[in-house]
């Protein structure tokens, strides 16, 4: 993988950054989705849910659904993977997922998990002990964040569609050419006549490899950090933009000069993305990564 990159920051109406989406209603991305066939009563299904709770999508018609007409059946694990990868190198991943859900079993005994590898399934980490998560209902309000048991996060039965947003925190790196995901239900020795799992429209965010972070017209340090980063230029500065990895704006900074110093203790953990905006109207991209 090449070392440097640049990242694609585009804000939409919904706030959202840059990703690739898949919906389940177009063949676009659905060759990143593989059900394990090797697991003869996997019971996830890609099409229209007609079920007793699970009636229809989140974008209709179609979602990926833990079948899509008969309730789960006892002692069950079924799983499908999600692949970043496929985009002949011009692409890197970050470890950051989105999608929406709904669950519709009996609690914790029967539950849903979602492992993350970035070694092309060497190793595998549970995204909800070795990340940072949180779950909104449909008006925004978060119900769930991280800390919370991991099987009861997909398990019971939810009040509508939720919003789970993910992040593995593993090291500093958060950038891999390629990342799987592996989504696991698992259903224990009691039939419940319970719809399952569906899960719709999901999210990752990616960068385009081309240029190095920093170019000769700036100096950005230190790189990681803590508190707070210097910036010393030799054009006139007029505003720099933070974004995380999402593309999600998180602050402006409109001090103009060639050197100033941002505060960035109040940022969480991870990788975020800088836009320099010059004076002469010129720009200048980078990354930079948050410590502690």
């Amino acid at each position: 993988m090449k070392k440097g990159f640049f990242f694609l920051i585009f804000l939409s109406l919904s706030g959202t950054g840059f990703s690739q989406s898949i919906n389940f209603d177009d063949s676009v991305n659905l060759f990143r989705i593989r059900i394990d066939t090797t697991i003869s009563d996997n019971i996830w299904k890609i099409g229209q849910p007609q079920k007793n709770v699970f009636t229809s999508a989140h974008s209709l018609p179609n979602a990926i659904v833990t079948d899509l007409h008969l309730p789960y059946p006892n002692n069950n694990n079924s799983i499908f993977y999600l692949g970043t990868g496929g985009d002949n190198g011009k692409l890197i991943h970050v470890t950051e997922l989105i999608f929406w859900y709904r669950m519709d079993t009996d609690t914790l005994n029967d539950y849903g998990k979602i492992d993350i590898s970035t070694d092309n399934g060497q190793s595998w980490h549970n995204l909800l002990t070795d990340g940072r998560y949180q779950v909104l209902d449909t008006m925004g309000n978060q119900i769930i964040t991280s800390g919370t048991i991991d099987t009861s996060v997909f398990s019971g039965i939810t009040n509508g569609w939720y919003r789970f947003h993910a992040q593995l925190l593993l090291s500093d790196t958060t950038f891999y050419d390629t990342i799987v995901y592996r989504f696991t239900f698992h259903s224990d020795n009691v039939f419940n006549n319970g719809d399952g799992w569906i899960i719709d429209d999901i999210q990752f965010g990616y960068g385009w490899e081309s240029i190095s972070d920093q170019t000769s017209s700036y100096n950005l340090y230190p790189n990681p950090a803590n508190y707070e980063i210097h910036i010393n230029s030799k054009s006139l500065i007029n505003n720099i933009g933070i974004y995380n990895v999402m593309g999600i704006l998180v602050n402006t900074i409109n001090m103009k000069g060639t050197s100033m110093t941002v505060n960035i203790a109040n940022l969480g953990t991870g990788m975020y993305f800088y836009s320099i905006n010059y004076e002469n109207g010129k720009k200048d991209t980078g990354k930079f990564i948050k410590h502690f």
